[in-house]
């Protein structure tokens, strides 16, 4: 029963860090398309594709390129639509600015107005 519960533990530990990290790395995206695109969109996801780089011993970096279609309000009823493609990774050290496990990494954003 130690047994169960200690593996028990250990998963939940580890789901809740993974959620952590995707929820640190999704406000950094939020926040990055702010920044580059100059909008503050209602973002919907079309297409994530992971690229997993095996480094060595354990060690591995994720990287994503993930599409969007951004909408942003302009007047009532109005409203401007874009395509917003993020490349982003997630690298597997500690992070000392957000003083956590898991490096995030956004390396571009490219808004394009359909």
């Amino acid at each position: 029963m130690k047994l169960f519960m200690t593996i028990a533990f250990a998963l939940t530990s580890f789901a809740s860090q993974a959620m952590e990290l995707s929820a640190r790395h999704q406000s950094l995206i939020k926040k990055a398309i702010e920044e580059k695109c100059h909008i503050r969109p209602s973002l919907k996801l079309e297409s994530v594709k992971v690229v997993e780089d095996r480094i060595d011993q354990g060690v591995v970096d994720y990287y994503f390129t993930t599409n969007y279609t951004a909408t942003v309000r302009i007047d009532q009823g109005v409203f401007d639509y874009y395509d917003v493609v993020v490349k982003s990774a997630e690298y597997d050290h500690y992070d000392h600015q957000a003083q956590d496990w898991g490096g995030i990494e956004i390396q571009s954003v490219t808004c394009k107005m359909q």
